[in-house]
């Protein structure tokens, strides 16, 4: 990776990633959308972010599609995935489910980095275990914070 971001737990990040934010909603685009994650991985952005919410998951299902070609040309762990949990699913138990839920849509064992994707109204301190005992199975590498 040529150009890189240091993060505070010291990974190394490419500076520019690969947003699904309206991917995946609408089916007459979905070549148009495959290959545009396709270029942009070739092109050096080997970080992708997405989120449950985006398309109500099918965002992380076109991304589970593309990757079937790019894991052709790259290993995975050349890839830095990202992906967010909703807040409703961020309670206690729940945000397991909404784990394992993505890492299927997105056909991989493991996150490279699993966020809340804003704050919501359940307690930090719960959330943290929850996504704390996917580091510990080995289902997200890190967990984050909440987007501002």
């Amino acid at each position: 990776m040529k150009h890189t971001v240091t993060l505070r737990n010291g990974d190394q990040v490419p500076a520019l990633g690969i947003g699904t934010w309206y991917l995946g909603e609408d089916r007459t685009k979905r070549k148009q959308e495959l290959e545009s994650l396709k270029e942009g991985v070739h092109a050096g952005m080997t970080l992708i972010d997405t989120a449950e919410m985006y398309g109500s998951g099918k965002a992380e299902l076109l991304v589970k599609e593309a990757m079937r070609d790019i894991l052709k040309e790259m290993k995975r762990e050349e890839l830095y995935l990202v992906s967010k949990v909703l807040p409703n699913h961020a309670g206690k138990g729940r945000i397991e489910t909404a784990l394992d839920n993505t890492l299927m849509r997105m056909g991989v064992e493991q996150l490279d980095l699993y966020l809340y994707h804003w704050r919501g109204g359940y307690p930090l301190g719960e959330k943290g275990a929850g996504v704390g005992r996917g580091e510990k199975n080995g289902k997200n590498k890190k967990r984050g914070g909440f987007k501002i």
